[in-house]
């Protein structure tokens, strides 16, 4: 599900999938295995404790033979990142010099990158057809500019969907993800920032908060206004789901390097165009 989009001498350029972190760090190392069990485990589903392989976009690439830069011996080649359930556009160095011209050009601001969010339309005020979102991420200042692609109307549905367009001006950690939320608009199946899941998710999520309520002694017998309205279109995507399966309506679309020659589109997943077919018809 790794396609090479862009190739040099000095860096690559890939569509990474959901669901695939970029490295492995201690929170995201339960799946982790050795390169031996790797190689004897790959294609295979539970390990034989039950524990899913889980094997990074860096430990992909080093088993496909790819160079990858030193700078950073935990997350070689890794200049940015795509969080675990986001797709798309992603960029890796190959030498140590690159890497650190690659650092100074997402420090400076020197490379675009845009993203396709689909979201739930707002019931509460219309959504400009487009904007600058300015609102702080982690504390820090972030700004991202956003375009209304197209809105849908499933009929089994109240519930509208829109395709944004967003193009980060800052590179803050999740700010695609948040600017969404402050436009009253969180991305759908986001596990962070928005109470829009699908069924089985809501449930699981719904139970896990009536636990801690009970705990402390308080009863919850609220549904989500969300699920009554679910379209169609998005609860059938669930049963394609593998459970535990970490991805999200977040999209990379593209990213421009200038000094590096860069200019790529990556295509969008297949479990998205389905999705997007079905609403559009």
């Amino acid at each position: 599900d790794i396609h090479i989009l862009h190739e040099s001498d000095d860096l690559i350029v890939l569509s990474k999938p959901a669901g695939q972190v970029c490295y492995h760090t201690k929170k995201t190392s339960a799946g982790k295995i050795s390169a031996k069990r790797k190689k004897a485990k790959k294609g295979a589903a539970p390990d034989d404790d039950g524990t899913k392989v889980d094997i990074s976009l860096e430990d992909s690439l080093i088993d496909m033979n790819f160079v990858l830069s030193t700078v950073n011996p935990v997350a070689r080649g890794i200049v940015h990142r795509l969080d675990r359930g986001t797709s798309g556009c992603i960029c890796l160095a190959k030498s140590n010099e690159a890497h650190m011209k690659l650092i100074a050009s997402f420090f400076l601001r020197r490379v675009k990158k845009k993203y396709l969010a689909l979201v739930p339309s707002p019931s509460t005020s219309s959504l400009e057809q487009e904007g600058v979102i300015d609102a702080l991420v982690g504390g820090k200042s972030a700004a991202s500019k956003y375009r209304v692609v197209s809105t849908y109307r499933d009929e089994s549905s109240s519930q509208g969907l829109t395709l944004l367009e967003v193009e980060t001006l800052t590179g803050r950690k999740h700010q695609v993800r948040v600017h969404c939320t402050e436009i009253g608009c969180p991305i759908i199946f986001d596990p962070l920032y928005s109470s829009f899941q699908p069924p089985a998710q809501a449930s699981r999520r719904k139970a896990k908060k009536d636990f801690q309520r009970n705990k402390r002694g308080k009863a919850d017998n609220t549904e989500d206004p969300n699920q009554s309205s679910f379209p169609k279109a998005i609860s059938d995507l669930e049963t394609t789901m593998i459970p535990g399966q970490e991805k999200f309506f977040l999209h990379a679309q593209s990213l421009s390097i200038s000094e590096f020659d860069v200019d790529v589109q990556a295509p969008l997943p297949g479990w998205w165009t389905e999705t997007l077919d079905q609403l559009e018809s």
